[in-house]
């Protein structure tokens, strides 16, 4: 059982998720209705724990739930501690193009799953990890390593760090939409504490 690497695998699903994850938002001032998309966006990743958004990820929810992860569930503990600070809102001559400058705070994710790996690691030698085995099989182990990443990552709330990201806008017949990053995106990396997609 390669257990890192379907962990990444996880975590690169998760990514691919929030690369598609953009929200529209109209009216006359573009600063605060730029403002407004990414306050949306930050606040229905933050509330993952208390509503189920995964009909945002919906094409994603079933590879989740083939390695047996809740998607809803994930994502809880991955922005549990995701805060932010729009630093700066910058609207193009044309009126049609924007940027946001951003300050992005969460625990460094990559530092969390490591941890847990190295803990499961040791664990899967116990007597303990032979009998979660005989008795539950894969599935069962796949539970126990999950169980460790939430727990690393919920022991990491006052270990925060912060990034700096730029996200870019394109005015729409709808309004300002966000322009999905790409998977090695600042954006991105920063909202998993500065992640480098790269290593996954």
């Amino acid at each position: 059982m390669q257990v890192s690497k379907y962990v990444r695998t996880v975590l690169t699903m998760t990514l691919a998720s929030v690369l598609a994850f953009v929200l529209v938002a109209c009216g006359p001032k573009p600063e605060n209705e730029i403002k407004k998309v990414i306050d949306s966006t930050f606040a229905t990743l933050k509330n993952a724990g208390e509503e189920d958004i995964t009909s945002y990820f919906e094409t994603e929810k079933d590879s989740f739930a083939s390695y047996g992860v809740d998607l809803n569930e994930f994502l809880a503990h991955c922005f549990a501690n995701l805060g932010y600070e729009v630093e700066s809102v910058t609207v193009d001559e044309s009126g049609e193009k924007a940027t946001a400058e951003l300050s992005i705070t969460n625990i460094a994710l990559s530092d969390a799953v490591d941890a847990a790996l190295d803990e499961f690691s040791a664990w899967t030698a116990s007597d303990e990890a032979l009998t979660v085995y005989q008795e539950g099989g894969e599935s069962a182990l796949f539970q126990k390593l999950f169980e460790l990443i939430y727990a690393q990552m919920d022991a990491r709330k006052e270990t925060t760090v912060t990034n700096k990201a730029t996200l870019s806008f394109t005015k729409t017949e709808e309004g300002w939409e966000a322009v999905a990053p790409t998977e090695d995106d600042a954006f991105v990396a920063a909202l998993f504490g500065g992640m480098d997609p790269s290593t996954l």
